[in-house]
């Protein structure tokens, strides 16, 4: 043989070195492969087929667990027709339950919502009433050299309005022109508009002793406004005579 030197001879013995390797490795991968497969072409390739795995197998062996799981994923199953109708019912129950609490919820939202939709009126009228009342007291301060007073102040001096019962006489200059009674008298003295007086005046009574007071007054003053009889007596509630009576009677008593 031809004798080699220098660089061709380092790269020959170094693919003899592989070969002897290559030779000695074989009967191992031999060993390691199923005994149902081809023969190797190489021993790449006998290793690349013992990591593949085999997917039929794989679905085979899972297939026997899937049913298992299922079954154990359901629990209606072992469940009787009765069982199954009163879980169905506490099911459908509950369900009722959250609709109603979601649905009560909701109406508290809109009921808030609402309140402070009217607070924000109700403030924004308070600043448009304050805003009036010192445009408006500017102008009355330029007029009449006065401001005017808030609705509070009024308010809080206004007096209440009492429907006082009495006897009240209707006067014209220093005459008592006409007497009468009433259950309410600031109501009834201002429907006497036929006739003629620039002041009145009133005594408080009970509405028990109305007709007796005033037939005392009427038969003592003899306003001219009150009516006459035909025996020139003034209409009055009670009698004279029988006012005499009754104070006889009770004086005896």
């Amino acid at each position: 043989m031809r004798q080699l030197h220098g660089r061709k001879a380092r790269i020959a013995s170094s693919k003899i070195a592989k070969n002897e390797q290559t030779r000695t490795m074989a009967p191992r991968l031999r060993t390691m492969a199923p005994c149902e497969q081809k023969p190797f072409r190489s021993w790449r390739h006998c290793a690349v087929n013992v990591l593949v795995r085999d997917p039929a197998r794989d679905i085979e062996q899972m297939g026997s667990a899937v049913p298992c799981e299922r079954e154990e994923m359901n629990p209606m199953q072992n469940k009787t027709p009765e069982e199954r109708k009163a879980i169905a019912a506490k099911g459908h129950a509950t369900s009722r339950l959250r609709r109603q609490r979601d649905e009560a919820e909701r109406q508290d939202a809109l009921k808030y919502a609402g309140g402070l939709r009217e607070e924000i009126a109700a403030l924004e009228a308070k600043l448009s009433a304050l805003e009036r009342q010192e445009t408006m007291s500017v102008v009355s301060s330029a007029l009449t050299g006065k401001v005017l007073l808030r609705a509070n102040e009024i308010a809080r001096a206004a007096l209440p309005l009492e429907k006082m019962s009495g006897v009240y006489f209707l006067v014209d200059g220093d005459e008592v022109v006409y007497v009468g009674q009433a259950v309410n008298v600031y109501s009834r003295v201002g429907q006497h508009t036929d006739k003629r007086f620039d002041r009145y005046a009133f005594v408080p009574c009970a509405t028990d002793a109305l007709n007796v007071l005033e037939s005392l007054y009427i038969h003592c003053l003899r306003p001219r406004l009150n009516g006459d009889q035909i025996n020139g007596a003034k209409c009055a509630p009670i009698a004279l005579d029988a006012l005499v009576c009754m104070a006889e009677m009770k004086e005896k008593k």
